[in-house]
C-alpha cells in the first residue's frame, strides 16, 4: 500500500504540508488498526488491516522520508 499510496501522497504533502500528512497518516492508521481490531470477518479484517492501515503508513511514511533532507538543506544553506 506504500507504493500505491505515495503518488497520491506526495500530492498531499505538496499541497498541505509534511506535518499535516504526518498527523492525518497516525490517525488513518489508528483508525485501520482498531477497525481491525474489531472486525467480524476475514475479509473485513483484511479491508480493516490490510488497505486502511496500509494507507495510513504511507501518509506517514513519505513524508517523514522526505522532511528530512529538506530540514539539511534548509539549516546548511
Amino acid at each position: 500500500m506504500y507504493g500505491l499510496a505515495s503518488p497520491v501522497v506526495a500530492r498531499l504533502v505538496d499541497r498541505y504540508g509534511e506535518r499535516r500528512c504526518c498527523v492525518a497518516g497516525g490517525l488513518v492508521s489508528a483508525l485501520g488498526l482498531g477497525l481491525a481490531s474489531t472486525a467480524t470477518s476475514i475479509p473485513g479484517l483484511i479491508l480493516a488491516y490490510s488497505v486502511v492501515t496500509g494507507v495510513g503508513f504511507g501518509l506517514l511514511y513519505l513524508p517523514s522520508v522526505v522532511i528530512v533532507p529538506k530540514y539539511f538543506i534548509h539549516k546548511h544553506r
